[in-house]
């Protein structure tokens, strides 16, 4: 349950991060200047495309993981890491870093989050099953002390 509270925190607070990036850029792009020429606007992108960028890392990152620990508790196979299209390797903006592997594509992403559900189904209508099977057992139990309690004090004599 903390995995999911952390997982939560860490998407809100790249959305706080993003939104405070939206927020400079159209500062600076209702400015006089801006509203003349462009090249404002481009300086200010080029000068915050690292920041966005790792924003996109990071969410890609805290996706995976969690996408990743959610199939391992169910027990389900990991995408193969042999499928390209599955996985993707992250390259940073320095070359001398060694690029960040590990990642689900989106097509990954999907392929995992739909054999989650799939299990989490199968595993909510076993349950349902064996819980309706037991109230019936129970509903059919409880007629029947029902019954025999009328049945006797019916037949008590007076």
């Amino acid at each position: 349950m903390f995995e999911w509270v952390k997982y939560r925190w860490t998407l809100l607070s790249l959305d706080w991060q993003e939104r405070k990036l939206e927020k400079e850029y159209e500062a600076v792009a209702r400015t006089p200047a801006a509203k003349k020429d462009n090249i404002l606007i481009d300086n200010w992108y080029d000068s915050r495309y690292r920041d966005y960028r790792e924003l996109e890392l990071s969410r890609t990152q805290a996706i995976s993981r969690a996408l990743l620990r959610e199939a391992d508790e169910l027990h389900l196979p990991r995408p193969n890491h042999n499928e390209a299209a599955k996985w993707v390797k992250w390259q940073p903006e320095d070359d001398r870093q060694d690029p960040i592997t590990g990642l689900l594509s989106p097509e990954g992403m999907t392929e995992l989050r739909q054999a989650i559900r799939r299990e989490r189904k199968e595993r909510r209508e076993a349950f349902e099953f064996w819980l309706k099977a037991i109230g019936g057992v129970i509903l059919v139990l409880t007629g029947l002390v029902g019954a025999l309690i009328g049945l006797l004090s019916i037949a008590k004599p007076k």
